[in-house]
């Protein structure tokens, strides 16, 4: 066999599948139905929703008792979205404020990231923060 032979082999195989593809066709319908629509840049919502103020209060935490207030302020972190404002009530000056008592862990981001949130007071705040008890 003369030493050539497998180039030429080579050869005939590639220039078999080098012929050009096929062009395609824009003009034929996806699979699926067609009455549903995909919406249009104008569908689409411009706006971002307007950040809120959300008091912890009006969760539930009472700054005026002596019962832990964890969970509603939980519940106000959890409530809030990305850009809002957590607010605590100040009573600093007022009689028979205790501030907020925190018994265990708060988390900030819980089932998904959010950005921009705002942790403040109306005036200077108490919060206590006490541990766990073991049982």
């Amino acid at each position: 066999m003369k030493k050539w032979m497998p180039f030429l082999v080579i050869f005939l195989l590639l220039s078999s599948c080098s012929s050009q593809p096929a062009e395609p066709d824009h003009n034929r319908s996806l699979p699926g139905p067609s009455d549903t629509a995909s919406p249009t840049i104008a569908e689409l919502p411009t706006e971002l929703p307007e950040p809120e103020f959300i008091s912890v209060d009006s969760c539930g935490a009472d700054p005026w008792d002596d019962q832990p207030d964890s969970d509603a302020i939980q519940q106000c972190i959890d409530k809030a979205k990305s850009g809002d404002t957590v607010l605590f009530t100040s009573g600093i000056k007022q009689p028979g404020y205790q501030g907020y008592l925190i018994d265990k862990t708060i988390f900030l981001v819980l089932n998904y990231a959010k950005n921009d949130l705002l942790f403040t007071a109306t005036d200077p705040t108490i919060i206590h923060c006490s541990r766990p008890r073991k049982t």
